[in-house]
C-alpha cells in the first residue's frame, strides 16, 4: 500500500512542471514550443495554451508551466507563457492589461482604458468610427487642443498633419 502511495505521489508530482520556452513556432491552431523542463529535459512539440482570445508568439526565455496529458511526459502541454519583463508594474487591484516588447500595451485600469504605443496606432473597420464623448481632444496631453464638445465641433477650418489634411470642418 506504501508503494503504491508513493507511485502515485510521483505520478502526480511529476505531472505539473515548471518550464521555460526555448524555441516556438506558429502552428495552424496555437503555438507549437520547444522547452525545457526537469533538470536538463528538453521537449519539442509542446502546445501553448493561453486564455480565450489571446494570442502570443514568444520570443523565448519565457517561463510556462508544463502539464502531462494522459499522465505521460511523451504528451506535454504547456500554459500561459510569462516573461518578468513584461510585467506592467503600475496595476492597482482590479486592473490588467497587455504589454508587448516594444512597450506598446492596453491596460484595463479602474477609470479608463489606456492604450500606449511608440508607434503608429492602426484602427481598420469597414464601417464608421464612432467617438461618443463629453469632450474630444487632439494633440499632446499639455498641448491638446479640444475638437468637440458634446459631439459639436468647436473649431472651425482645417484640421493638418505634417502630411497634409486630414479632414476640413
Amino acid at each position: 500500500m506504501r508503494d503504491e502511495l508513493r507511485r502515485l505521489r510521483s505520478q502526480i508530482f511529476n505531472a505539473i512542471t515548471r518550464g521555460v520556452v526555448t524555441q516556438c513556432a506558429l502552428g495552424a491552431k496555437r503555438a507549437i514550443l520547444q522547452a525545457t523542463g526537469l533538470a536538463t529535459e528538453t521537449k519539442a512539440g509542446v502546445e501553448l495554451f493561453l486564455p480565450y482570445g489571446m494570442s502570443a508568439y514568444p520570443l523565448g526565455g519565457e517561463d510556462v508551466i508544463l502539464l502531462q496529458v494522459a499522465g505521460t511526459r511523451e504528451h506535454l502541454v504547456a500554459l500561459f507563457a510569462d516573461s518578468p519583463a513584461m510585467r506592467i508594474t503600475d496595476l492597482l487591484p482590479g486592473e490588467f492589461g497587455l504589454r508587448d516588447r516594444n512597450g506598446q500595451q492596453i491596460v484595463f485600469r479602474g477609470d479608463r482604458i489606456e492604450i500606449t504605443s511608440p508607434n503608429q496606432l492602426v484602427i481598420t473597420t469597414p464601417n464608421n468610427v464612432t467617438v461618443n464623448a463629453g469632450q474630444v481632444y487632439l494633440g499632446s496631453e499639455s498641448g491638446a487642443k479640444k475638437i468637440a464638445r458634446d459631439g459639436d465641433p468647436v473649431v472651425g477650418g482645417t484640421i493638418q498633419a505634417s502630411t497634409g489634411t486630414v479632414f476640413s470642418i
